[in-house]
């Protein structure tokens, strides 16, 4: 994915790598978030409560990137990120066949494990930023443990 420019303040721009590291973050969760609202409709009983679980996980981690981001200056964009098309697609493909089922669970964590990646490249561009990384690495391993648990 390019780099791009990050809002810091109406009308400017700012090149700021925690800003950019934070702006991957919530545009990511903020598209997850999406895909796996979509998710939730589709999903049988046996797949609901693991999609509603991450669901869940992830919008608490969206809260707290918002606010770290925020104090940054930063203002999330308004453009989707590739992963949030990609559980959408996941969600939606499945369903012409049938309804999302357990079978979709390797594909989710698939989907998360390229999270994890984007953390990873998160947490480098704020490895001086003590507070930032700190809370980047709790989400990350928040999401190995999950991922973890998919494949278990």
């Amino acid at each position: 994915m390019p780099e791009t420019m990050h809002t810091a303040a109406p009308g400017t721009t700012t090149g700021d790598p925690a800003i950019s590291a934070m702006s991957d973050i919530a545009n990511t969760l903020a598209d997850l978030i999406k895909g796996y609202e979509e998710m939730v409709d589709r999903a049988d009983d046996d797949l609901k409560p693991i999609v509603q679980r991450l669901l869940a996980i992830h919008q608490g981690h969206a809260a707290e990137v918002f606010e770290h981001f925020e104090r940054l200056g930063g203002q999330p964009g308004e453009a989707g990120s590739l992963m949030g098309l990609v559980h959408t697609a996941v969600a939606t493909v499945r369903d012409w066949a049938d309804a999302l089922d357990a079978s979709a669970i390797e594909a989710i964590a698939d989907g998360e494990e390229q999270i994890v990646d984007t953390y990873d490249k998160a947490i480098e561009k704020v490895a001086d930023r003590r507070d930032y990384a700190d809370l980047l690495v709790k989400q990350r391993d928040d999401l190995k443990v999950q991922i973890d648990a998919l494949r278990s």
